[in-house]
């Protein structure tokens, strides 16, 4: 039989010596190509899945590009280095079967009122405040902001996919789309006909791409850790580039700490630092309509 080790090896340097930076391999050979190839090499391996992905491929042809996979765990466990590259988004056997589980384990119904302080960077200009927030996952949000004179700055809820104001009264502050802002409570729920381009994952991360009616893409990046999954980035973009962002630090108990929204083209930032979270048992109807 041949020697595949070696042969592997040969290619790598053959590679080298033709000037390029590196190879890509799947991460079985990882370990012997580091140690011929030397720790300046690249080594790009994207046979690295999900746990549960990782076993999944080895079922029928043609339900993943790549038929020598292992999870990172066991790839750095095998020998690959920190040098090695992993690359962000290797494909999910079933797209559409990850985007509901991630959906439905970010959008557990909950009943809960949140208190925060808030900052708005606008142009360079900054105010800032404290607020509260009711939240009906996954349907609706109630959203108050009070000035640093105790002054109502905003009153919104939104329902779905709809903002609600105060009839006749003009927001005094811009709000991120309505899909952002979800975002901002740590829940997937992409703009109402949006269609799933797109499910990547890589040992305890995933991401979602959504391409809305508008032609602008959505892109939810996930984390799972101890179980559950949690959303950690939001990105909206056009052909410009990024339109919208919504970054999320949470601590060790998996808490949103921090939710930071950005609007790239209007060059404005709304940070909400997270007070106390208090679960309810409803709220009154005439909250949804402010």
């Amino acid at each position: 039989g041949r020697d595949v080790d070696g042969h592997v090896a040969r290619l790598g340097h053959l590679a080298l010596a033709a000037g390029a930076d590196g190879v890509v391999c799947s991460p079985h050979e990882a370990a012997r190509l580091r140690q011929e190839l030397g720790r300046a090499a690249l080594i790009v391996t994207p046979g690295v899945r999900l746990e549960g992905a990782a076993a999944a491929a080895g079922g029928p042809a043609g339900r993943d590009a790549q038929k020598r996979v292992m999870s990172a765990t066991a790839a750095v466990a095998a020998g690959c280095s920190a040098q090695s590259r992993v690359p962000a988004g290797a494909p999910v056997a079933d797209p559409s079967a990850t985007a509901a589980e991630l959906m439905r384990s970010t959008g557990t119904p909950r009943l809960q009122r949140i208190t925060f302080g808030w900052t708005l960077n606008e142009a360079g200009s900054k105010v800032s405040g404290r607020g509260v927030v009711r939240v009906d996952a996954p349907r609706r949000i109630r959203l108050d902001l009070f000035g640093p004179r105790n002054e109502t700055v905003l009153g919104a809820a939104l329902v779905d996919d709809e903002y609600r104001f105060p009839a006749g009264v003009t927001p005094g502050v811009a709000l991120p789309s309505p899909s952002l802002f979800w975002g901002g409570m740590g829940v997937i729920r992409p703009p109402a006909g949006a269609t799933l381009v797109g499910a990547t994952a890589a040992d305890s991360t995933a991401v979602l791409r959504y391409r809305a009616t508008d032609g602008t893409t959505y892109q939810y990046e996930t984390r799972r850790s101890a179980g559950l999954v949690r959303l950690e980035n939001l990105e909206r973009s056009g052909n410009g580039g990024r339109l919208e962002t919504v970054r999320l630090t949470r601590d060790a108990a998996g808490r949103i700490q921090n939710a930071a929204y950005r609007n790239w083209a209007e060059f404005r930032e709304l940070t909400l630092e997270t007070g106390d979270i208090t679960d309810v048992t409803s709220f009154p109807e005439s909250t949804w309509q402010p």
